[in-house]
């Protein structure tokens, strides 16, 4: 089964040679369309965690590291 779906994917689209086993592969172009909010079906999105678990959109990080470098070098 996979041979036959690999020889139809080279027949419909690009392949992709390995040089290291020196076999070429079919390649596909995968579209996201899920639109859900559970980052389980979003793996092509990173995150990053606070140290309670929670997930955090954007700049928190760098905010919290700046607060605390003026607070190391007495800058408030």
């Amino acid at each position: 089964m996979v041979k036959l779906a690999t020889a139809v994917a080279h027949l419909i689209g690009r392949s992709n040679y390995d040089a290291m086993s020196g076999q070429y592969y079919a390649r596909f172009v995968v579209k996201n369309v899920d639109n859900s909010d559970s980052y389980l079906r979003q793996p092509h999105r990173v995150m990053e965690l606070h140290n309670d678990g929670t997930y955090v959109e954007g700049g928190d990080r760098l905010r919290a590291d700046d607060e605390n470098r003026r607070t190391k070098y007495g800058r408030r």
